[in-house]
């Protein structure tokens, strides 16, 4: 399946970014490119609450007071009467009432100025009549090598990664980099709604 990295691997080295940061970020999406070779995600039953927290603190730029892991396959258990579908999407609902402020948001709206800062950032190394079709390309590449949606926040976290890396700003990707190695194990989705600084994250 080498063909997934290398897709990335050419399109990272066509928009002038310097073999030791292919290196890294290939790296670091490693485990993304393993899961998307074996078509499904493998969340982490053991996930480290410090190393969690710390990512998500790194990013949102204040304390993380505790991460609550919710179980990806059996948030609680299903009714027998239930049908499995209605399950699935009950507990999809819920999820998304539980959360207030979004990873996929403080990514877009604030993370070092968000997609505005990014944007700006690839404007100034490219020019801005490159810069957009390069915004579609990082998505358009993510989506092609690992069959990420850059909507959600695991696929926004990987999309601003490798965006702040190809404009130059390592040290805003550096401060990324621990949320991308967590987020394929243990995904992160947002702050608790009825406790600011508690943050939500899955399991298996």
């Amino acid at each position: 399946m080498s063909e997934r990295r290398d897709n990335l691997k050419k399109f990272l080295a066509a928009n002038q970014v310097g073999q030791s940061d292919i290196d890294q970020v290939m790296t670091d999406l490693e485990p993304y490119f393993k899961q998307a070779d074996a078509g499904q995600v493998a969340f982490s039953a053991d996930p480290d609450q410090e190393e969690v927290r710390q990512a998500v603190s790194l990013v949102i730029g204040k304390a993380v007071n505790r991460v609550i892991f919710a179980s990806a396959s059996v948030p609680w258990p299903k009714p027998e009467w239930m049908a499995g579908e209605v399950y699935a999407a009950y507990a999809r609902g819920s999820f998304q009432e539980s959360i207030g402020i979004s990873l996929w948001g403080v990514l877009r709206d604030s993370f070092h100025g968000g997609y505005y800062s990014l944007a700006l950032g690839l404007d100034t190394r490219f020019g801005v009549s490159q810069s957009l079709p390069l915004r579609f390309g990082i998505a358009s590449c993510l989506r092609d090598s690992l069959g990420t949606n850059i909507q959600d926040a695991l696929g926004s976290s990987l999309y601003y990664y490798v965006g702040f890396v190809m404009a130059g700003k390592k040290e805003v990707a550096a401060k990324l980099a621990p949320l991308v190695r967590v987020m394929a194990r243990n995904p992160v989705l947002g702050e608790k709604a009825d406790e600011p600084g508690a943050w939500i994250a899955l399991k298996a």
